[in-house]
């Protein structure tokens, strides 16, 4: 029973060990990073940073946390920010988000983004640079309020994450429920993509910020009332943030998607006009007034039926 009992003593005494040694290797390694970040000319601030979850966590946290690009027209800020693991799996990783932080994003300005739960969960390859295997995250009773006054918000949103074969390729699936925007409820939203982006997801990835080069729609599905918007087809992402490429769009109700597409600022009156006399002729063509498949074509910053413009393109980054 003694030599039992200091076997126990003497293990325990190493795990307390080990966690020590690795909380301490930990807070080295966060700050080393944060260090090198600003270095690369991006602001990180924060109030305090600490390592706690003995025996079989660390879980880091840091209070107030505030961060901005070198360029200025990226920043997130939030009461606080924690990255849980458990401690013989250091790999894996959980991220918890308080119920408010700010966004300040190109073109958009100031966003505030409230939340009842946002939590991800991610795994890295266990290599020198990081490299993200896959991730998930989940958000509950989200919404963004910009400071134009508009709104967005979501019932629950999950994303999923995966790397493929080719280093900068992703695959990527999005589930959005109860979406509301401009005073439309989108009932439901998926997305299933692959999406290239102009460097890998790893510990190097905010000096420069990735960003989309290439999007391939497997399928995207929306649905609002009786309406009903499908797009399938792939499309490259310019310097400018403008996509190149073809989508084909199946709508059933495609006029009520039309004035969704005006209500949230898609489509400017004078498109959506002329967006109906096209569409018009070509359900009258089809023999079906309500359901449409229709080929798009995208190039310069602009949405083309064929010769026809039907109008500009938002930029996606």
């Amino acid at each position: 029973m003694r030599k039992l009992l200091s076997i126990t003593i003497v293990l325990a005494l190493l795990w307390a060990g080990y966690w020590f040694v690795a909380a301490r290797g930990l807070d080295k390694a966060l700050n080393a990073g944060i260090e090198a970040q600003r270095a690369a000319g991006w602001t990180i601030a924060y109030d305090d940073l600490s390592v706690s979850g003995f025996p079989n966590r660390l879980d880091t946290t840091l209070t107030a946390p505030t961060i901005a690009a070198p360029t200025g027209d990226f920043g997130w800020s939030a009461p606080f920010f924690q990255v849980l693991t458990l401690s013989y799996r250091p790999n894996h990783i959980i991220a918890v988000w308080p119920e408010t932080q700010t966004l300040t994003l190109p073109d958009l300005g100031k966003v505030t983004v409230l939340n009842t739960d946002m939590r991800a969960s991610a795994v890295v390859r266990a290599e020198g640079d990081l490299t993200l295997d896959r991730a998930n995250l989940v958000a509950e009773q989200i919404a963004a309020r910009f400071e134009t006054g508009d709104r967005i918000a979501a019932d629950k949103v999950l994303l999923a994450l995966r790397a493929t074969e080719e280093p900068t390729t992703y695959d990527v699936a999005v589930d959005a429920t109860g979406l509301s925007a401009a005073g439309h409820v989108i009932t439901a939203t998926k997305v299933n993509a692959r999406v290239g982006l102009s460097q890998p997801l790893n510990r190097f990835a905010l000096a420069p910020l990735p960003h989309a080069t290439r999007v391939d729609l497997d399928n995207a599905r929306i649905e609002w009332g009786e309406t009903v918007v499908t797009a399938t087809g792939g499309f490259d992402i310019d310097l400018d943030g403008y996509a190149t490429g073809a989508l084909t769009l199946g709508i059933t109700n495609w006029r009520a998607a039309l004035t969704m597409a005006q209500d949230m600022g898609l489509m400017r009156p004078a498109d959506v006009k002329q967006a109906t006399r096209v569409l018009r002729l070509l359900a009258a063509s089809d023999g079906d007034d309500t359901t449409l498949d229709v080929p798009l074509s995208l190039r310069g910053g602009q949405v083309w039926l064929g010769p026809v413009n039907l109008g500009r393109m938002p930029r996606l980054r």
